[in-house]
């Protein structure tokens, strides 16, 4: 059984890299028809037991409760904060299920990408997806008994594969499109063809 978690900050606080080139309300738009693209991925891939959005943002969580999530509000803290809060939850509730954890900014992400992932897990192994810079972790697939910390954010790839390396864990690699393209500024939104309306491609 494997659960996913997705990160997020805040609903109306997102993306402030893109300030310059969309106004708040159009930020809001596009985090949220991101977080609906990834989160339909996960579950049209028949792969994922449960979906889980962790925020501080009680906004946010109460929008995404008809997607058939499982809503965990974090006390304040970072996003790696959230992440180890949200890996504690599960794990009082569900012992020896897998954990992927899943960006919610990949606008291009696909159901196969997370089968594939999920595919590459074996015991005694984490699945890392890197983001198309080879610099950041866009997914991270983790058996129950990887005590791995999470450290989501600048050069989390390489940050990722030497505590993997510490605790004597195999590590495979996923690369695909879908899960390496990540939307942070203006040169990445317009590679990319999803409108800031929300809707999907």
């Amino acid at each position: 059984m494997t659960i996913a978690i997705l990160p997020l900050r805040a609903l109306h606080d997102g993306k402030r890299r893109l300030a310059g080139v969309l106004s708040p309300g159009e930020r809001t738009a596009l985090v949220q028809g991101m977080l609906l693209r990834v989160v339909r991925a996960l579950q049209a891939s028949k792969r994922i037991e449960r979906v889980i959005v962790v925020s501080p943002d009680a906004e946010l969580l109460a929008w995404v409760q008809p997607m058939a999530v499982w809503p965990i509000e974090q006390p304040a803290g970072s996003l790696n904060a959230g992440l180890e809060y949200a890996r504690s939850v599960v794990r009082a509730q569900a012992p020896r299920a897998d954990l992927l954890v899943v960006l919610p900014d990949l606008p291009q992400l696909q159901p196969l990408d997370i089968v594939g992932i999920v595919a590459a897990g074996t015991p005694g192994t984490v699945v890392v997806a890197p983001d198309r810079h080879q610099q950041g972790t866009n997914a991270l697939w983790l058996p129950p008994d990887a005590g791995l910390p999470f450290s989501f954010g600048p050069d989390s790839l390489r940050q990722h594969l030497l505590a993997a390396e510490r605790l004597g864990l195999r590590v495979q690699q996923y690369h695909a499109r879908g899960s390496a393209f990540d939307l942070d500024t203006a040169e990445d939104l317009k590679l990319v063809r999803m409108p800031a309306g929300g809707s999907d491609t």
